[in-house]
């Protein structure tokens, strides 16, 4: 009964390499997609079995199960060991990257900031084309009243 389970799953796991391919999958209604949600995702549990049995088979071969292809095996735990280890480090890249587009971000706003305040200047030398430039940025800013005064304040920037 244990071999045709493990038969079962050898072929299955066949099957789904073929089916899937290096296609990309995009829609739930796809075949693909439906086959990768019915299989899901291992818990921290169960890959802390399969790693108990891969260092048992690495430790003591001879106690390990001859209805498993061991070698396919190993491959498909080097392989998911390979890709944990790329997306790692691709959520280390994409963290850099963020960082770095919000401090240009912040570099562009406060430019933006030093430029309002300069048509702002302009407009009350009566500088030709300031007071309509000044009026299209008001938009971008909501008055709040401080100290009894009416002054402009930038809305928060958003990422």
């Amino acid at each position: 009964m244990k071999a045709a389970i493990f038969r079962r799953r050898k072929n299955h796991h066949q099957q789904r390499h073929s089916r899937f391919g290096n296609r990309p999958c995009r829609q739930t209604r796809k075949p693909q997609c439906r086959e990768r949600g019915r299989l899901g995702s291992i818990n921290n549990q169960n890959k802390l079995i399969v790693n108990k049995v891969r260092d048992y088979r690495l430790s003591q071969p001879t106690l390990s199960s001859p209805d498993i292809d061991w070698t396919e095996f190993l491959n498909d735990f080097d392989s998911r060991t390979f890709i944990q280890n790329l997306m790692m480090r691709l959520d280390g890249l994409l963290q850099s990257l963020e960082n770095a587009k919000i401090l240009y971000d912040w570099d562009n706003y406060q430019a933006a900031l030093i430029d309002y305040d300069h048509a702002k200047y302009k407009a009350g030398t009566q500088a030709l084309g300031y007071e309509t430039n000044l009026e299209k940025n008001k938009q971008s800013f909501s008055r709040t009243d401080i100290s009894g005064g009416n002054e402009m304040t930038p809305l928060t920037p958003e990422d």
